[in-house]
C-alpha cells in the first residue's frame, strides 16, 4: 500500500543547491493509496532566474516577485514534508534544494527518500528511458504544465499507481524497499538509539569506541539533524570520518535555540572535541587601538589578551581572532584608503613609508598630508570593523521555551556578555564571569537580528 508519502517537485533558478534557489514547489500527500492533500505555490528567491529556466517552465518573473519567500511558507511545507517519505524524480535534486532552505532556516532535514528514477530503471530494467518525459510517453499519461510543479509531482503519483497495478502491491513494496535512501550506520551504533533521539532543540555528542569525544553539534531538531550525518551523499570528507567512528551519543536538551547555540560553544571550548575546529578555545583576542604620534597623528597598536573585558572591546577599533586575520585586515585597509603602513603598524622604519616613495601614502609618516584630514580618514576606515556599542541601557533577558518538554530559560547579557541564567524558582541569576566571547558576542548579534521580540531590557 501506498502511504506516508511526499511527493514533491520544486523548480529552481539554477542547477546548484545552496547558490540557486527554490521558485516554485508542489507537494502531493499520499495515505491510505489516497491523495489526501495536494498544493503548489511559486516562492520569491529574492534573486534573478536564468532566463532558460524561465523559457521551460513558462513561469513569469514577475509573479514570482509577488509570491512569498521561502521563509513564508516554511512552516506549511514543514508540515507536510516532517515525518513522511521524500518521493521526487531524481529525488537527490530536489532534496538537495529543500535540504539548503531549510538548513537556512535553522532547520535540520533527513527524510527516507524514494526516487522514482531508481524505481523505474528497477521495474522496467530493459527499457529504455527513465525520465519523466519518456515515462509520460511510455504510459500515455497526460499533463497539462509539464516542468511546472504540481503537475509533475501528480505524473509521479500516476507512475507510482500505474506500478502498483501491473506489479501489484508486494512486488511494488519491496522493490521500494530495495533503493528507498536509509540512514546507513556504523555497525556500532543501532537504528534503535537514533529512534530515541529527542526531536527538540540541544546539543548532541559523539564518542568512539574508546570514548573519545569527536564531535559536538547543536540543532533545533537534535533527532533529524544527527540521522543527517548518517546519509551518503552531500557530506564533507570530515562527516563522513566522523561517521564511521561513532558508537555512542549524548544529547542535553535545552529550551531553544540560542540556549543550544551557547552550550556548543562552551562545551566545544571545553572539551576540544576531536573534529570541531572553529569553536575551539582562543589562545588570545587580538585588539586594534588607537593611539596619537608626536606630530599629532593617529597610529594603530596592537595588543593580544586571553581575557577581554567589556571595556577592551569598546576601547579598541577592531578585534580580531587571529594575527593572520589582523595583519591581512590592516592590509587591506590600508590599500583601500591610502593610509600610511608605517602609522598602521604594518612597516618598522625610521623614515617614510615605502607606499610614500610608490605614491599610494599622501605623507602622513613625514607630516606632509593635513593631520585632520589622515586623523578623520583612518577613523572611518576602520568604522566598518569596530564591534558596534552595546544596544541597551543597561542588562537585557531573553526567554525561551520548549513546547515539547516544557523547558523554559531566561538567559541574561550584558555588554556583549553572557551575564548568566534567572533561576526558575527563586528569580536568582546564576552570574557567570563578565569576559567578552567573540563567538557569543556572534551568536547574541545575529539572535537580536532574528528575534527581537524575544528581548527584553532587565529591570531592577
Amino acid at each position: 500500500m501506498l502511504d506516508n508519502l511526499a511527493i514533491v517537485d520544486v523548480e529552481t533558478t539554477g542547477m546548484r543547491a545552496g547558490r540557486d534557489k527554490v521558485i516554485e514547489v508542489g507537494v502531493v500527500l499520499v495515505d491510505n493509496n489516497k491523495i489526501s492533500k495536494k498544493w503548489s505555490t511559486l516562492v520569491n528567491p529574492e534573486k534573478g532566474i536564468n532566463p532558460y529556466i524561465i523559457s521551460i517552465t513558462g513561469i513569469d518573473p514577475h509573479k514570482v516577485r509577488q509570491a512569498p519567500t521561502f521563509a513564508q511558507i516554511k512552516n506549511k511545507l514543514w508540515d507536510d514534508l516532517n515525518g513522511r517519505t521524500l518521493v521526487a524524480h531524481n529525488v537527490r535534486f530536489d532534496y538537495s534544494f529543500l535540504k539548503a532552505e531549510l538548513e537556512c532556516l535553522d532547520t535540520s532535514y533527513a527524510p527516507t527518500q524514494l526516487c522514482t528514477v531508481r524505481l523505474s530503471r528497477k521495474l522496467f530494467p530493459t527499457t529504455k528511458g527513465h525520465g519523466l518525459d519518456a515515462i509520460i510517453s511510455r504510459f500515455n499519461f497526460s499533463i497539462s504544465n509539464r516542468h511546472r510543479a504540481l503537475d509533475d509531482a501528480l505524473i509521479l503519483w500516476q507512475f507510482l499507481q500505474q506500478a502498483e497495478k501491473m506489479f501489484g502491491n508486494t512486488k511494488l513494496a519491496q522493490t521500494i524497499e530495495t533503493i528507498v535512501k536509509k540512514p546507513t550506520l556504523p555497525p556500532q551504533l543501532e537504528e534503535s538509539l537514533l529512534q530515541q533521539l529527542p526531536e527538540c532543540p540541544g546539543v548532541y555528542k559523539f564518542y568512539d569506541s574508546k570514548d573519545s569525544l569527536l564531535y559536538v553539534g547543536k540543532s533545533i531538531n537534535i533527532k533529524a539533524r544527527v540521522r543527517s550525518h548518517f546519509y551518503d551523499d552531500l557530506k564533507s570528507h570530515k562527516e563522513l570520518q566522523i561517521k564511521q567512528k561513532i558508537a555512542r551519543i549524548e544529547t542535553i536538551t535545552t529550551a531553544g535555540e540560542l540556549e543550544a547555540l551557547l552550550l556548543e560553544s562552551q562545551l566545544i571550548k571545553s572539551l576540544q572535541p576531536i573534529y570541531n575546529h572553529q569553536l575551539r578555545r582562543l589562545k588570545s583576542l587580538h585588539t586594534l587601538t588607537l593611539t596619537t604620534n608626536p606630530l599629532g597623528y593617529k597610529s594603530v597598536t596592537y595588543k593580544a589578551s586571553s581575557d577581554c573585558s567589556s571595556d577592551d572591546v569598546n576601547n579598541s577599533i577592531a578585534l580580531f581572532r587571529t594575527k593572520r586575520n589582523l595583519t591581512k585586515a590592516l592590509e587591506l585597509v590600508a590599500e583601500k584608503h591610502s593610509l600610511c603602513k608605517k602609522l598602521v603598524g604594518l612597516e618598522k622604519t625610521s623614515s617614510s613609508c615605502f607606499g610614500y616613495r610608490l605614491k599610494t601614502c599622501l605623507g602622513a609618516c613625514v607630516g606632509k598630508e593635513p593631520v585632520d584630514s589622515y586623523n578623520l580618514r583612518l577613523e572611518s576606515a576602520f568604522s566598518d570593523l569596530k564591534i558596534p556599542y552595546w544596544p541597551y541601557n543597561g542588562a537585557i533577558v531573553i526567554q525561551e521555551e520548549n513546547q515539547l518538554t516544557g523547558q523554559r530559560s531566561q538567559l541574561v547579557f550584558d555588554k556583549w556578555c553572557y551575564v548568566g541564567k534567572i533561576d526558575e524558582d527563586d528569580h536568582s541569576i546564576d552570574f557567570k564571569e563578565m569576559t567578552f566571547d567573540y563567538d557569543t558576542y556572534k551568536i547574541l548579534r545575529l539572535f537580536i537580528k532574528k528575534q527581537p521580540r524575544l528581548i527584553k531590557e532587565l529591570t531592577n
